[in-house]
């Protein structure tokens, strides 16, 4: 298929749409919340898989609030605290 052809049956398919924009979505959630553990990371000199893997596990919208809170966290202990509130609120 020539790429006029091929650009314009992806532009007119919803499901492909769809498709990209939920992968668009993940990237992004991943993206920010490997951001937030890179910022951990350097604030603690560390950061404990368990802690890197319930980072992970947060919906885009916690990756976020975690971005503004972050910059607070005196220990690894804080994050800690955090994760089980948020917990808490599910």
């Amino acid at each position: 298929m020539e790429a006029k052809k091929l650009k314009l049956a992806l532009s007119s398919d919803p499901v492909w749409w769809l498709n990209y924009a939920i992968g668009f979505e993940v990237g992004r959630m991943e993206g920010m919340a490997e951001a937030a553990i890179h910022l951990m990371k350097a604030r603690f000199g560390g950061m404990p898989d368990s802690l890197r893997q319930r980072v992970m596990r947060l919906t885009c919208l916690q990756v976020e609030e975690l971005s503004e809170v972050l910059l607070d966290f005196e220990s690894a202990a804080d994050l800690r605290r955090w994760l089980r509130e948020q917990a808490g609120k599910n």
